[in-house]
């Protein structure tokens, strides 16, 4: 500890620092002597505490952020489109993914389309316009200061989604071969009416001809992208290019941190986990953090000696729904809040302590299934819901002295409330995600257990 010095941060990087106090150091030593079977980087964890900022809650937007339409008819593979290119563009900058068609299925359906169609097509919801999804999707489109900010829409330039894009910046149309100039023409003239900068066209076809692309002389990206298909995709150069150029028509310059701020970036060097390569189909590799369950118990142990401090977290960054889970819990008794660029503020604080109670209430509609492992928590919603009202989400109560299994999709924060509640109630709190060939699985975020440990994986298809 000796070896630690103030002054080998530039002075820019020392405005608005926190230092250790001496019995935060003794803290660290205490919890590191405790450890034991998992090697930390001290260091790096010291470093992460001194770089924490005191900011006001708000964040602050020197970015103008990129929020991009992608529209078009029907059935011509936007969101099989926009689920490739999201993975494209983590690598380069921060994205958030804006599902704004009601009858939009999602990332999950789409990874479980190319493994288990079956299962894809028995979870998945289709859903209509309401004026809660409205509301709800015209606030996150305007909220979200993300570098990508993807919105997908639905088929038509109707009222309901006009409301939804204006407070966009451009439109990338998607165009399926089925459809003539004037169906383009229609969509040309959406952005017109929003001031909607269109950035270029996909073309799509189901046919086995060769993919193109290409810069136009008014600058704007033309292509044709070949098989944007749920059930056969298997990549896409065309949507590769997009990405590129997509790129570089963003700006690039970066969010400031706010509170204490330790990003998922950061978690991962803390344990020695580097970013490495992700296969995507088609053969396409992308570099990024690729979260294993079994890495779980290292990132406990490793935010455990941060919880000592008192202080509030903000933790920035994607990962799945189970990773986030364990952080927040590692992080407790300190209050955390969650980043989501799509709401007002850019992040949602999870709530104190509340306890299961009786069916649930909320945005939510639980239902419980009792099996011999533990109880299945199902939750679901027709509209997303509002991190305004989390306080009021309280899950339904299970059978005393078994675990939960957590199966539905909602927002992270959404989840993470729901499994805080469990926390100190039940032995364990699993949280569910399909995982490619193996289906739909659950992994132990949390668990007060000496028979469970955390990042156990327990498939559905197990549960008796």
């Amino acid at each position: 500890m000796k070896g630690i010095r103030r002054n080998k941060f530039r002075e820019s990087d020392n405005r608005n620092v926190i230092p250790l106090r001496h019995a935060e150091l003794t803290v660290l030593n205490l919890r590191f002597g405790m450890t034991r079977g998992v090697v930390l980087n001290l260091d790096r964890m010291i470093k992460v505490r001194f770089q924490a900022i005191r900011r006001p809650m708000a964040r602050d937007k020197e970015r103008i952020p990129m929020r991009i339409v992608f529209g078009g008819p029907k059935h011509s593979g936007k969101s099989v489109l926009l689920w490739y290119l999201k993975k494209l563009v983590a690598a380069v900058g921060d994205y958030m993914p804006l599902r704004c068609a009601p009858d939009g299925e999602g990332d999950w359906t789409q990874e479980l389309y190319l493994t288990q169609p079956d299962l894809a097509l028995e979870i998945r919801q289709k859903g209509q316009f309401s004026e809660e999804f409205v509301s709800w999707a015209e606030g996150a489109v305007k909220n979200c200061d993300s570098r990508f900010g993807l919105i997908d829409v639905g088929g038509i330039p109707s009222a309901e989604n006009k409301r939804i894009c204006k407070h966009a910046d451009a439109l990338v149309i998607v165009i399926s071969d089925q459809y003539g100039q004037e169906t383009h023409e229609l969509w040309v003239q959406f952005a017109k009416e929003l001031g909607l900068k269109v950035l270029g066209t996909v073309h799509s076809t189901l046919n086995s001809v060769e993919e193109w692309s290409k810069t136009n002389s008014d600058s704007k990206f033309e292509g044709l992208a070949v098989g944007l298909d749920r059930k056969t995709f298997k990549g896409s150069i065309t949507v590769e290019t997009l990405a590129k150029f997509l790129t570089e028509k963003t700006k690039t310059e970066k969010k400031e941190k706010q509170m204490n701020t330790i990003t998922i970036a950061q978690i991962a060097s803390m344990i020695g986990k580097q970013p490495g390569p992700i296969s995507l189909p088609g053969g396409k590799t992308i570099t990024g953090l690729d979260w294993k369950p079994e890495e779980l118990p290292m990132v406990e142990a490793a935010l455990k000696p941060f919880s000592a401090m008192g202080t509030p977290w903000f933790v920035d960054g994607a990962g799945p729904q189970w990773l986030i889970a364990c952080i927040t819990h590692a992080l407790h008794p300190c209050s955390v809040a969650l980043a989501d660029s799509k709401v007002e503020g850019g992040q949602v604080q999870i709530g104190e302590r509340k306890l299961p109670e009786g069916t649930g209430k909320g945005d939510l509609t639980f239902s419980v299934e009792e099996k011999e492992a533990g109880a299945i928590v199902r939750y679901q919603s027709a509209n997303p819901i509002d991190f305004r009202k989390l306080s009021e989400l309280v899950p339904p109560a299970t059978t005393q002295g078994k675990s939960v299994f957590l199966n539905g999709r909602t927002a992270t924060w959404g989840v993470v409330e729901i499994a805080a509640c469990y926390q100190h109630v039940v032995p364990a709190v699993f949280v569910g995600q399909p995982m490619g060939a193996a289906g739909y699985c659950y992994v132990c975020a949390i668990t007060h257990s000496p028979d469970i440990k955390v990042g156990s994986v327990v498939k559905e298809a197990d549960l008796k």
